[in-house]
């Protein structure tokens, strides 16, 4: 693809947003901590701005340390909640008597000053070429969206020119597991504690996922299990249910997007396949990948 194509692809959507109340600028991707997958600049202003008594009380119970506390903290938090219920409810921190927030939703009346400004010092911002990933410093998100510092969306952009929307599509399911194989959970990527919803887009489509699953094959989860239950046990997982579900939901939005010329194309054959292998098949398929030892165990 023609990169310098989605680079301006990519300003455009930076410099449209920015005219209408996102924060951008060039140079944002080095304050994002790949680690946490916050960004953190907006996360402290965001709590330093609407919660002054709560800051200085963090401020003076943890000292220095306060910007990794609250970090670790609210990376614990998204994991186990889930980024919505977090946004929502904000996180219990020690130094405060109540949750901090996190984020103000619109009031359904404009009739509380005080909430009616902290909606409006809500933080959007939009960052470009995000190296995001904690396992391969080189892999880049096209664009991050963030509210308050936590990510509620990524993008994977693409140009009709070269390219359509179905390639930024696989793009996410081929290059984009949040579980990957070794390595940690995906802050951005992973489920529920990453970015919201993930958009593939074109200059003439757009298409989204509440929730990337990478191939079926290469789920560690449904691996574990094949490699420790046995065959009956592996065929009434509710992660397999899931994961099938998931698969075959893939496959139909392909189906449904694509022109009629297309419905017999390899990618929606290739995106069925592993779903529709059956759970006995599955299984077996997913134990020979943990080696021999899983595959001699009896079933």
């Amino acid at each position: 693809m023609n990169l310098h194509q989605e680079h301006h692809f990519e300003r455009e959507i930076c410099a449209h947003l920015a005219a209408n109340g996102w924060l951008h600028a060039e140079g944002d991707a080095t304050q994002f901590d790949r680690t946490s997958g916050l960004f953190l600049p907006d996360l402290l202003a965001w709590v330093e701005t609407t919660q002054p008594d709560g800051w200085h009380r963090l401020n003076k119970t943890h000292g220095p340390a306060l910007p990794q506390v609250l970090a670790e903290r609210l990376c614990k938090n998204l994991n186990e909640r889930g980024t919505l219920d977090v946004l929502r409810r904000g996180v219990e921190m020690l130094g405060l008597k109540e949750s901090l927030e996190l984020a103000q939703f619109k009031p359904a009346l404009a009739i509380n000053p005080a909430i009616q400004a902290k909606y409006a010092a809500n933080r959007l911002r939009v960052v470009r070429q995000v190296c995001h990933s904690p396992n391969n410093p080189k892999a880049e998100l096209d664009l991050v969206l963030f509210l308050n510092g936590i990510p509620v969306a990524t993008a994977e952009l693409k140009s009709n020119f070269t390219q359509s929307v179905h390639d930024a599509v696989d793009q996410y399911r081929e290059d984009r597991n949040p579980n990957p194989k070794g390595g940690v959970q995906e802050p951005l990527l992973g489920f529920p504690g990453g970015a919201l919803v993930h958009f593939a887009v074109s200059q003439s489509e757009v298409m989204m996922s509440t929730r990337l699953a990478g191939k079926l094959l290469e789920n560690d989860t449904l691996a574990q299990q094949a490699a420790s239950n046995s065959k009956e046990q592996f065929a009434n997982s509710p992660d397999l249910k899931d994961a099938l579900l998931h698969a075959i939901m893939d496959a139909l939005e392909a189906h449904q997007s694509m022109s009629t010329q297309a419905l017999g194309s390899q990618r929606i054959r290739d995106g069925l396949k592993d779903a529709l292998l059956g759970p006995a098949q599955l299984y077996e398929a997913l134990r020979a990948r943990s080696g021999p030892g899983a595959a001699a165990r009896p079933t």
